[in-house]
């Protein structure tokens, strides 16, 4: 795996019949609606709740709850390509370190969902 920085296992997305989703990825969790637009599966996020709560709180955001979650609004859109979903993004991304630093990664991020 040359020039790969990183990746995700075990990501699980719900898609259900009233259009709502929930994504589980890197123990994180999302919740939001879902649209078909033509080839394309869309996500727009409602809320997320981070796996480490106790991490976020001391080294993003000191106001984090993790009952309530994060409002978020993101957008992901995944091609559907025959039995699976295929999303390419570019762009600033970042991983953090476990000293809480932020580092950006260039590049392509790629997931694949079957």
């Amino acid at each position: 795996m040359n020039g790969v920085s990183g990746f995700a296992v075990g990501t699980e997305l719900t898609l259900n019949a009233d259009s709502t989703y929930r994504e589980k990825m890197c123990g994180n969790i999302i919740v939001g609606k879902w649209t078909q637009e033509g080839d394309s599966l869309v996500l727009i996020s409602d809320t997320m709740w981070y796996r480490g709560a106790k991490w976020q709180i001391e080294h993003m955001d000191a106001n984090y709850d993790s009952i309530a979650g994060v409002r978020s609004h993101d957008r992901e859109t995944f091609l559907i390509e025959q039995d699976r979903l295929v999303s390419i993004s570019k762009g600033k991304r970042y991983r953090f370190k476990a000293d809480g630093t932020k580092v950006e990664v260039k590049g392509y991020g790629m997931q694949i969902l079957k």
